[in-house]
């Protein structure tokens, strides 16, 4: 417990609690988006690695100071937030839920209420700072271990409670403050010996290197979190201005439900022509209520905006809006919107002059799951579909083999893995269909600018048209 030590326990402490600070600050700008951003799992794999670090020497520093109440359910709390680190990395990376996602939070959470106990009750607690840090993390965990329980028990019963719960998670990022304080009461407050042991100097160098590492790579993944954030942030004014050509319009159906979409006519029709649909489905971050931001967040109804595009390819272009915690389609135990653009398209094709032959869909993303949930459950109804970044049920690939489909994905993609599309390919293949694929090897999730200048593109998607209506 030399001089080296302190120092280190102090640069980990205000390491841990910048990155937590960071991560507040990209969680209050844009909340649960950051959660599905392609560069987050970096970020995670970061920030829990540093911290699994900073574990092993708060442990050290209780084992020599023997609290050993604290260094047993410590030892506790770093096991299980090893484990539950695995779990959230592998539903990050896979992009599927775990059952056991629930369990290990409870476990972490239980185990992190024990560890506050001893921080607040032992020996630990002669330093103050680890006493008031005991505190907050004892009111933290057990604030998410009952309701997380009571949430499992009686579901739906507690309102916003993800919300409460993400706010405590964040709070609970400021618990490195009291460890920093008190580290750095001790560090001015005992005297020391120059002495080092072999032990100590390695473990010194080891962790002085591997802190200077992580504080490179908390800043280098940092800054790029932060632009995609900062693009996320400044959504509403750039929304205004992508969807100032659309026109705000609102479908609402029998039974009551409304579809708040935008439309966009073609330029100067001409009487008695009718003209193609394209339905732009809209990724996650287009979801919302304003009616605002799905164009914003629509490659394909930006692509199909451009003066030029507008001009060589006239067609009534369709951008609907999916509500928050709804989805086009596919996706699991998520409420689906379909039926109401299917309806919405109808309404459609009855006010203005629309050619029924030759309806197109087309999305990313989330978009790219509607796309192929679109096609699938109406096969008959578009005259060709590009999804996006996308997938859908190989098992329905026999019904959708005859559609016209040009799909697309990245093959680096982090946040729908390519799979998905080669999957779907593959099954079309086999049931005998002949669908188009364009795969970019050295790209992710955003291909837009690939997409776009893909030659031939939508002069194929143009030329696709229904035998019969």
């Amino acid at each position: 417990m030399n001089q080296t030590f302190y120092k280190i326990s102090l640069f980990f402490s205000g390491l841990i609690l910048l990155a937590g600070l960071v991560q507040a600050y990209f969680y209050f700008q844009i909340g649960t988006k950051i959660y599905g951003l392609e560069s987050f799992i970096y970020w995670f794999l970061l920030l829990n690695g540093t911290s699994i670090l900073y574990h092993v020497i708060l442990l050290k520093y209780f084992y020599y100071k023997k609290f050993q109440y604290s260094f047993l359910s410590f030892s506790l709390v770093t096991l299980a937030a090893f484990v539950y680190g695995l779990i959230v990395f592998q539903m990050l990376w896979s992009r599927e839920t775990s059952n056991y996602l629930p369990v290990t939070f409870l476990i972490l959470a239980g185990s992190g209420i024990i560890y506050g106990l001893t921080l607040i009750l032992s020996r630990a607690a002669e330093r103050p700072w680890l006493k008031l840090g005991g505190v907050l993390i004892f009111v933290i965990d057990l604030f998410l271990f009952t309701t997380l329980t009571w949430s499992l028990q009686y579901p739906g019963s507690i309102s916003n409670l993800e919300t409460y719960q993400e706010w405590a998670a964040q709070i609970g990022l400021l618990v490195p403050v009291f460890y920093l304080l008190n580290f750095s009461s001790e560090l001015k407050r005992f005297k020391f010996v120059n002495e080092e042991t072999k032990l100590q100097n390695t473990f010194n160098v080891i962790f002085g290197a591997i802190g200077a590492i992580s504080l490179i790579l908390v800043l280098v993944v940092g800054s790029q979190i932060f632009n995609t954030v900062q693009w996320f942030a400044q959504q509403p004014q750039r929304a205004q201005k992508l969807a100032e050509p659309f026109d705000a319009r609102i479908y609402v159906s029998e039974n009551g439900d409304t579809l708040k979409y935008r439309l966009m006519k073609p330029e100067d029709p001409a009487p008695q022509k009718k003209y193609p649909l394209v339905i732009a489905l809209h990724g996650g971050a287009g979801s919302g209520t304003e009616n605002l931001i799905q164009v914003d967040g629509s490659w394909t109804a930006q692509f199909l905006a451009k003066p030029s595009n507008r001009e060589k390819y006239p067609a009534y272009l369709f951008v609907p809006q999916c509500p928050p915690g709804s989805s086009w389609g596919v996706v699991p135990n998520i409420p689906v919107v379909d039926e109401l653009v299917f309806e919405a398209i109808i309404s459609l094709e009855a006010e203005f002059s629309i050619d029924k032959t030759r309806r197109y869909v087309m999305g990313e993303s989330l978009g790219g799951y509607g796309t192929w949930h679109f096609i699938s459950t109406r096969p008959k109804m578009f005259a060709a579909a590009v999804p996006i970044c996308g997938g859908g049920n190989p098992n329905f690939a026999h019904k959708i083999k005859d559609v016209p489909i040009w799909a697309f994905h990245g093959a680096q993609d982090r946040i729908v893995p390519v799979e998905s599309s080669r999957k779907m390919i593959a099954a079309l293949n086999e049931a005998g269909g002949n669908p188009l694929y364009t795969e970019f090897a050295d790209e992710g999730h955003i291909i837009s600018e690939s997409f776009e200048n893909t030659e031939g593109l939508l002069d194929w998607v143009f030329a696709q048209q229904l035998s019969s209506d």
